[in-house]
């Protein structure tokens, strides 16, 4: 097991699965644009980028400046309508913060609108483990850039060597490696096994409650 004074989570795949609302979010801006919309495991292929990522992946060969920002536009606005329509919290999930959070602190540095989660987060009753929520739009450079979590150690005065950055994403273990941080990649989230073990994760859990057989008490 490996000590840690802080715990870092991403959000989208790694605390909640949130694919259908993102994927209907996803097509309704896209039709919006009389496109024909690719199939929902394309959409969720491109989630972690943050919203323009997300549609531009979605796009593909369609995703002109001007597409992008009429779609995008769209899809903020039907997101925010509809964020908890189907999202939920994984199975495991709160009983892994409540473990965790009674004995140091934790953040959630996600490349979603701070907005946007601290709402979901609430929705979903688990606000009160976190000292920290912070969206792309907390930051001025989002994951992979380091930025989010070194803010959250540097005001908890706790050293990256002794925080982990748990995420499903290349991207988070990208962002937790440029840290310093041990991280954690959350194989049962949105992206293919493969694309996790490139990203060279130090962990690899299959179920968010295997984080209480890698992390001490």
């Amino acid at each position: 097991m490996i000590s840690a004074d802080a715990l870092c989570f991403d959000l989208d795949g790694t605390l909640i699965d949130s694919a259908e609302d993102l994927v209907e979010a996803t097509l309704h801006s896209i039709r919006g644009l009389g496109i024909d919309p690719p199939p929902p495991e394309v959409i969720i292929s491109h989630v972690g980028g943050g919203a323009r990522g997300l549609l531009q992946g979605s796009l593909g060969e369609a995703a002109t400046p001007e597409r992008l920002e009429t779609g995008l536009a769209a899809f903020l606005d039907y997101y925010g309508a509809h964020l908890l329509d189907h999202t939920r919290a994984y199975p495991g999930v709160e009983e892994v913060l409540k473990h965790f959070a009674a004995s140091r602190p934790l953040a959630v540095v996600t490349n979603k609108p701070e907005a946007f989660s601290r709402t979901i987060i609430e929705g979903l009753g688990l606000t009160g483990y976190f000292r920290d929520i912070l969206g792309y739009d907390s930051v001025e450079r989002k994951k992979p850039h380091p930025e989010g979590i070194l803010r959250v150690l540097q005001g908890w005065d706790v050293e990256p060597a002794q925080a982990v950055m748990v995420g499903d994403s290349p991207h988070d273990i990208m962002a937790g490696k440029a840290a310093g941080t041990v991280t954690v990649a959350a194989a049962y989230g949105f992206k293919p096994l493969e694309e996790l073990t490139a990203a060279g994760p130090d962990y690899l859990i299959h179920d968010i409650l295997e984080l209480l057989a890698i992390v001490a008490p």
